[in-house]
């Protein structure tokens, strides 16, 4: 990324997209990414950064939460997750813009226009290579916590 995007995200509270997997992190304390995705998190949850999550994510962090907790676990932990990040929407432009990008994996497309439509600033993933073409900047949940710690 650029300096001066990076220097222009910098400036202003930021907007971020959490991928799934920095999400699953959290919820299912998967070690050993746990406490660096907890700590990215918590900038959502302290109003430090704006959150967003997918829509076409949510039923598939549902699915994914429930193989590994009960279905009252999964959804005690959906609630938070949706009192904490705004939902970025999936319409049919999202979905037609996804497709003209013609990655590898629709879903990580589906991300990056439903962030880039809504005007969020940056995807927050531990899996960056998924978004090796990206036009939206891309962070690590450790690069996020390092941002706002400069920012202050």
């Amino acid at each position: 990324m650029s300096r001066r995007n990076r220097s222009s995200i910098e400036s202003s509270r930021m907007r971020v997209i959490f991928d799934l997997n920095v999400l699953l992190d959290v919820l299912l304390n998967r070690a050993p990414h746990a406490t660096d995705s907890a700590a990215a998190l918590r900038l959502a949850e302290t109003h430090i950064v704006e959150g967003y999550l997918c829509a076409a994510g949510v039923d598939t962090l549902d699915y994914l939460l429930i193989r590994g907790l009960d279905r009252k676990q999964a959804r005690f932990h959906l609630g938070n997750v949706r009192k904490t990040l705004h939902i970025a929407a999936v319409t049919e432009a999202v979905i037609d813009a996804a497709l003209a990008l013609n990655w590898p994996d629709l879903e990580d497309a589906i991300v990056h226009e439903s962030a880039r439509l809504c005007g969020v600033d940056a995807i927050v993933t531990r899996n960056p290579v998924d978004f090796s073409t990206a036009s939206l900047p891309i962070f690590g949940p450790k690069q996020l916590t390092a941002i706002a710690t400069r920012r202050g």
